[in-house]
């Protein structure tokens, strides 16, 4: 396991591994395209913002960035959260 910063990042890689993850939702019917995108924001601003702060110890960003993508897409399928 290796320190992970924002001077190692690959966006490109990240941006792929994004994809790969919303794509399978909306593939099994389970977002729209409009909701992919928003996913797809929030997913990319979260990482890049952590990576920013400084993450610490990964064994794999993919998978880092794989299961934020799923955490994400999961909270759009679930709908608004209303606080009593």
């Amino acid at each position: 396991m290796s320190r992970t910063d924002s001077s190692t990042i690959d966006h490109a890689r990240i941006a792929e591994v994004i994809s790969r993850v919303v794509g399978s939702f909306v593939a099994r019917g389970q977002l729209r395209s409009d909701e992919a995108d928003d996913v797809r924001s929030t997913v990319t601003l979260r990482v890049l913002r952590q990576f920013e702060e400084g993450i610490g110890d990964l064994r794999s960003v993919d998978d880092y960035v794989a299961r934020m993508a799923i955490n994400a897409a999961t909270d759009v399928l679930r709908g608004p959260v209303s606080i009593p």
